[in-house]
């Protein structure tokens, strides 16, 4: 039996919040962002979503979402795990993961890794820096 095709990324987005509306089943990406902003670390996401378009798939993936800290490659942890059926494979497939409550260690550039079936699919990075806290310095 043939391998299934490796799914090719179109798009991957962070954002602060993904939807996806019962009805048509769209999906809103609000607050599209690079950068995370945090007076004091370990810091923890209220909110914070991964989102992917992929095509050219067909059949399940196991589609799982690392996180690295590029300041320290060694430690990745992974973040989202999911199985995602793709019906056709000339259609455009959106996977989202819901990272609510996500710890951040410290400052850094981070990266988010989706991989499909233990392959790398896309690669998206975030910024993660120091605030200054009101009424004074860092």
């Amino acid at each position: 039996m043939p391998r299934p095709p490796h799914p090719v990324l179109k798009a991957m987005l962070v954002c602060d919040l993904v939807i996806r509306e019962e009805g048509t089943r769209k999906v809103s990406l609000i607050g599209v962002t690079h950068r995370i902003s945090a007076s004091r670390f370990p810091t923890t996401t209220r909110t914070l979503g991964v989102y992917a378009a992929l095509t050219d798939a067909l059949g399940a993936y196991r589609m799982r979402l690392d996180l690295t800290r590029l300041e320290d490659p060694t430690v990745t942890e992974q973040v989202g795990d999911l199985t995602v059926v793709f019906h056709d494979r000339n259609s455009l497939g959106e996977v989202t993961f819901d990272l609510s409550d996500l710890v951040l260690e410290r400052p850094g550039t981070y990266q988010f890794r989706l991989r499909s079936d233990e392959r790398v699919v896309g690669i998206v990075s975030l910024d993660v820096v120091q605030s200054l806290q009101a009424g004074g310095g860092p």
